[in-house]
């Protein structure tokens, strides 16, 4: 039977606070309840879409600096 559940070892996280716009704040409190995830789980998928998807430097400077995941 090859059917098995493999459970690995979550990855330590670290606590960090933001202050941000009470509008974006409501944007994400509403999203959460329509998805049924938590706000904090939101703001970090965003965040690590940001850090994938972002350019660095001036406007005419398309090469991507996007973190790299292991």
């Amino acid at each position: 039977m090859d059917d098995k559940l493999i459970i690995t070892v979550k990855e330590p996280q670290k606590r960090i606070d933001l202050k941000i716009d009470r509008e974006v704040k409501q944007a994400y409190d509403r999203l959460a309840k329509r998805s049924k995830r938590s706000r904090n789980e939101l703001v970090c998928l965003a965040l690590n879409y940001a850090l994938e998807h972002q350019i660095f430097g001036q406007e005419n400077d398309m090469e991507q600096d996007a973190v790299k995941k292991d």
